[in-house]
């Protein structure tokens, strides 16, 4: 009898840490998840940021560029880099934020966000 406890309790033991290590093995695995999560939220944010405060840092050379009231497609492709180049600058600590996140190419994000910026400045000078 004694022999045959001492053999649930090993087992009881075992099976306690074996739903133990998976429970562990469950919560570390929700904790990288939140934290992706996180890093992804606040790196777009903050990328987000980068790329209106970029816009405006070259929105003088826009407004020159538009003193003749069109801006030519080589105007624009200039602008833009330039805009870019104040991205990658300013929003550093975001885009590796995001790469570790698993988003490494963010050239269609950033150039959808540029245009959408560049649209709110068009629209508010109307």
């Amino acid at each position: 009898m004694e022999s045959m406890i001492t053999i649930l309790v090993a087992g009881g033991c075992t099976l306690v840490s074996g739903l133990m290590a998976i429970g562990l093995k469950l919560l570390n695995n929700l904790i990288k998840v939140k934290v992706k999560s996180e890093n992804l939220q606040m790196g777009l944010l903050g990328l987000t940021e980068s790329i209106r405060s970029s816009v405006m840092d070259v929105e003088v050379t826009y407004r020159q560029a538009m003193s003749d009231g069109i801006l030519t497609d080589k105007e624009k492709a200039f602008l833009k880099s330039k805009v870019i180049e104040a991205v990658e600058h300013q929003g550093a600590d975001s885009l590796k934020m995001l790469a570790s996140a698993g988003m490494k190419d963010l050239s269609e994000f950033i150039s959808g966000q540029i245009e959408e910026v560049v649209g709110s400045f068009s629209s508010k000078k109307k």
